[in-house]
């Protein structure tokens, strides 16, 4: 079983551009195998300096840690079309630097937490899911052509059946899914039901859990908002159903007892501006923690 962490949170002293570095220091310390690596590629390629010599340098840390590197790349969901060339272009690039860091299992997404880009966008839904589909084509062939696999993730945005009804349609071995068990409940949809469809397709995940809370409501008159809202919280003391899931992911994936089960700190509850990091690390020692707990249980 390899266990990972994503999201380690370095204080405001730790320039951007070393923070991988510092969460290679830190995830050594919490005896895990797989590290997130640096996320801004996934929707901010070209945004940032991207020193390959450096990367490389930060995987022979991390390998000597113990460690391997899960990288980000950059999202393909604007390959198809005409005057796209530009766009393959940049995600051959990105993919290419990504592999300085890790693979061949690269992670990326479409969703970007905006309601555009989910099942309740304006693009009418079966038109929406053949627009991935397309896109994920394309994707395939860069893929294989630069031996990687693409682990897209179910980011905020659809629901594991209709994401797995792409990737049927895809149906490329270098196109697979980075299993998030939290993410479905912030667009309505059961993370159990989700892992039932994903499971098959699932070469990474990411492991957290959500706790659905009443919403502040006046004493009288009609509240503002809707009853129920979402939290983060720690594995084990919220909604999801855990154990089925990675159960699923153990016996019905196609990486076995190899896939990487990564937490993450989803969104820390009491959280501020000014005790994010703290707080989001916490959550990540506490998912850490209850996983492995979890597992000796199972």
């Amino acid at each position: 079983m390899r266990l990972g962490v994503f999201g380690l949170t370095p204080p405001r002293e730790i320039d951007s551009e070393k923070a991988l570095e510092w969460s290679i220091e830190e995830a050594a310390k919490l005896d895990v195998e797989v590290l997130g690596g640096d996320h801004r590629p996934t929707f901010r390629w070209g945004q940032f300096p991207c020193d390959r010599g450096y990367w490389r340098e930060l995987k022979a840390l991390a390998s000597a840690k113990g460690l391997e590197i899960e990288p980000y790349v950059r999202s393909p969901f604007d390959l198809a079309g005409a005057g796209s060339g530009e766009a393959r272009a940049a995600m051959v690039d990105s993919v290419r630097a990504s592999k300085e860091l890790g693979g061949p299992v690269l992670r990326t997404a479409y969703g970007d937490q905006t309601v555009a880009r989910t099942r309740f966008g304006p693009i009418p839904l079966a038109e929406h899911l053949k627009i991935l589909e397309s896109n994920l084509h394309e994707a395939a062939k860069i893929a294989e052509s630069e031996d990687v696999v693409l682990a897209v993730e179910n980011h905020t945005d659809f629901s594991g059946r209709e994401w797995a009804a792409v990737f049927s349609q895809v149906d490329s071995e270098r196109i697979r899914c980075a299993f998030d068990t939290g993410n479905g409940m912030t667009i309505f949809s059961d993370p159990a039901e989700d892992g039932e469809s994903l499971a098959r397709w699932s070469v990474t995940t990411h492991i957290k859990d959500m706790r659905v809370i009443e919403n502040p409501r006046p004493t009288q008159g009609m509240s503002p908002q809707v009853p129920f809202g979402l939290t983060g919280c720690p594995i084990g003391e919220g909604s999801v159903d855990l154990v089925t899931i990675i159960r699923r992911l153990l016996d019905e994936g196609p990486q076995g007892d190899r896939v990487p089960l990564i937490v993450e700190p989803s969104w820390p509850p009491g959280a501020t501006k000014a005790n994010l990091a703290e707080k989001r690390n916490a959550l990540i020692e506490a998912n850490l923690r209850n996983l492995r707990r979890l597992l000796e249980e199972m």
